[in-house]
């Protein structure tokens, strides 16, 4: 989570199985660029609910 706080959601893509694109278009990365904590939790909570809807969980 930190690496995608710092703008670097390339291993956070590997280890959660997700786009580059869709992290590199989150809400989460925006709202980590701009050191907001509560938002970036959110926007990943969002990100990974978004994943999981396109795979039917």
């Amino acid at each position: 989570m930190k690496e995608l706080m710092s703008g670097d959601y390339t291993s956070i893509a590997e280890r959660f199985n997700m786009s580059r694109t869709m992290l590199r278009n989150s809400a989460a990365r925006k709202a980590g660029l701009e050191g907001d904590v509560e938002a970036f939790i959110k926007g990943m909570d969002d990100t990974k609910s978004a994943k999981d809807d396109r795979r039917g969980f």
